[in-house]
């Protein structure tokens, strides 16, 4: 490869890649996320897991061109990964056992197979909330809910039964 050649390829890379983050940054950036339910989650953690697995595949000692190859070994394997993930969340379905069965497959329907495992976690904490009081304002139900092992701990959650909506005030549910 001419010097030329490669520095035409690298600035392809980059640009690609830089058109490839603005199209996706409404998925990642915390602004675009505030008002979606995440379970308690950051986005965070997911790069965490790309960083580890491509270092895997990198060391100092390589040469630009050895590490451009190895990166081009990286991406296919992330998306072979990434690929089968998504077909065992499609296809597989995981055992329901909360007392939350409808919550739970919901949940199950829409998220992967290793975020659903987390989530699961937090159902199964909503299990154990009791029902103080509930009352109706127009359109909306507020529940005051307060957790089992914490009787003077209350939690408030509304349910707007037109759009279908639930939120409560710490934005974990």
């Amino acid at each position: 490869m001419e010097i030329a050649e490669f520095k035409a390829d690298w600035e392809d890379a980059l640009d690609l890649w830089a058109n490839q983050m603005h199209e996706k940054r409404k998925m990642w950036e915390n602004a675009y996320l505030c008002d979606k339910f995440c379970a308690g989650f950051q986005t965070t953690s997911h790069y965490e897991g790309i960083n580890a697995f491509v270092n895997k595949f990198s060391k100092s000692t390589h040469s630009i061109l050895k590490m451009i190859q190895n990166l081009k070994i990286v991406v296919r394997e992330y998306r072979n990964k990434e690929i089968l993930l998504q077909f065992n969340s499609i296809h597989i379905v995981p055992v329901m056992t909360t007392c939350l069965k409808s919550i739970e497959s919901a949940a199950a329907r829409v998220y992967t197979k290793e975020v659903f495992s987390d989530v699961k976690k937090e159902i199964e904490k909503v299990g154990a909330v009791n029902l103080v009081r509930k009352r109706r304002c127009l359109n909306t139900m507020v529940y005051t809910l307060e957790e089992y092992r914490k009787p003077n701990m209350h939690i408030m959650a509304c349910f707007g039964r037109m759009s279908g909506k639930l939120e409560c005030q710490c934005n974990i549910w």
